[in-house]
């Protein structure tokens, strides 16, 4: 979501509501603004400078769990949404709206959990501009080529992607790369693959990506719950 004045006013509207103070809310979407705008310069050259500088390991050979538990000091300094919950809240809010609708599919599960991992960037001094917000194309491939031609804005996605392909089922690693892209402005570039994974995980996916954010609401259950899930899918310690 890009933010705008309309963004920004309904961030303060939300804190009205909640008696939290206004002008944090105000200064939080203003810095978001920034964050944006520097998102929007990254080009071509700048993409391919950040995909060498992070194909060394940021943290190092780690177990999954660990890069989890992790997400409980990561803050999105750009997602109005949030206002400054931390990532780990996030996820367990997206749980728990899949729980509540019933869904139980292990794979959903698995990307929620670790579909924002990349975001631990943060903590290694990256300007937030090559971390977070929206991935836009840079350089669209040829028509039906696939968006694996399509060069993307470098940001949080790719590097959980680069990170889990090979100890994920492929449709995860794929949602995962593309979860907060705009598939829209990518379209001509898709190929059969795409479109099928596109409507059959990341349209459920996006939908609880984006309408479980709440700022007031406390996630049921404590991220412990989901430890089995992530050690039986990851036992193994992976380079990060």
């Amino acid at each position: 979501m890009r933010p705008s004045r309309r963004t920004t006013e309904a961030v303060v509207a939300l804190l009205r509501s909640s008696g939290r103070e206004v002008r944090h809310g105000a200064a939080f979407a203003r810095e978001a603004l920034r964050i944006d705008r520097r998102r929007r310069r990254q080009d071509e050259q700048a993409v391919a400078a950040l995909r060498a500088r992070y194909e060394r390991p940021i943290i190092g050979r780690v177990h999954t769990w660990e890069l989890v538990e992790r997400l409980a000091t990561c803050i999105d300094p750009s997602d109005c949404r949030l206002l400054g919950v931390s990532q780990q809240v996030h996820v367990l809010q997206m749980l728990a709206m899949m729980e509540l609708d019933g869904i139980d599919d292990a794979d959903l599960q698995l990307t929620a959990i670790l579909h924002d991992l990349g975001k631990l960037a943060l903590a290694t001094g990256e300007d937030p501009a090559n971390v977070v917000g929206r991935t836009d194309p840079v350089l669209l491939g040829p028509p039906g080529a696939g968006l694996e031609r399509t060069v993307l804005q470098w940001g949080h996605a790719e590097l959980a992607y680069e990170r889990f392909r090979g100890h994920v089922p492929d449709q995860v690693a794929w949602v995962i790369r593309y979860h907060n892209t705009d598939l829209r402005r990518c379209a001509a570039a898709m190929h059969e693959r795409d479109r099928a994974w596109a409507e059959r995980y990341l349209r459920v996916f996006a939908h609880y990506d984006a309408r479980s954010k709440s700022l007031p609401w406390v996630p049921p259950r404590p991220i412990d719950d989901y430890r089995d899930l992530v050690e039986k899918r990851l036992p193994d310690p992976i380079l990060f």
